[in-house]
């Protein structure tokens, strides 16, 4: 039953992969790497309650945590974004209009007025995704167990154990890699 739950998490999660482009353009487009992903956001009423609903959401597993992006967002509400409000992002696996699909903590708070779940469109653009996180999407979907994390370590086992699959992307890399990012 438990492995059956974690599988299901891991589809859920998965849906944050890397948005994956090949086109034979000689510059990179950084538009296409622009992914929207509509999910639910916990609006917390009042901002000093913010700290003590996230703790409870997290300890029902229903905050959104993704590496290098915060919880907490400002309002998508232009009025309350205004005033100060917040909202705290959830899982994919939490709907809006569902509440079969909360816990009992998120049930509780929004009976009690501490929040209301709404939708919410996370964007994740160029600057969000790192040259590993497209690598090991890009070059190694299902191909090989290993996965290396860099353009060398690539370049080096693709060389020496002769996985020529790999070798039409050796291009795109090079382009990848020469590409300046902001800071």
């Amino acid at each position: 039953m438990q492995d059956t739950t974690l599988l299901a998490k891991s589809d859920a999660m998965s849906l944050f992969r890397p948005p994956i482009v090949r086109s034979a353009t000689a510059a990179l487009d950084r538009s296409l790497f622009s992914k929207t992903f509509p999910i639910a956001a916990a609006r917390v009423l009042s901002p000093k309650n913010i700290p003590r609903i996230q703790v409870q959401l997290n300890k029902s597993h229903e905050v959104l945590n993704l590496e290098r992006r915060k919880p907490v967002e400002i309002d998508p509400d232009p009025a309350l974004a205004s005033k100060g409000g917040k909202c705290l992002l959830l899982n994919p696996d939490v709907k809006p209009y569902d509440s079969n699909t909360w816990s009992k903590v998120l049930r509780e708070a929004s009976e009690n007025d501490e929040i209301k779940v709404i939708p919410y469109d996370l964007v994740l653009d160029y600057n969000y995704w790192q040259y590993r996180t497209y690598v090991q999407n890009l070059l190694f979907q299902g191909r090989c167990s290993d996965r290396s994390s860099g353009y060398n370590d690539f370049i080096i086992t693709g060389r020496c154990t002769g996985r020529n699959p790999h070798w039409i992307y050796n291009g795109w890399a090079c382009r990848y890699v020469t590409t300046p990012r902001p800071s």
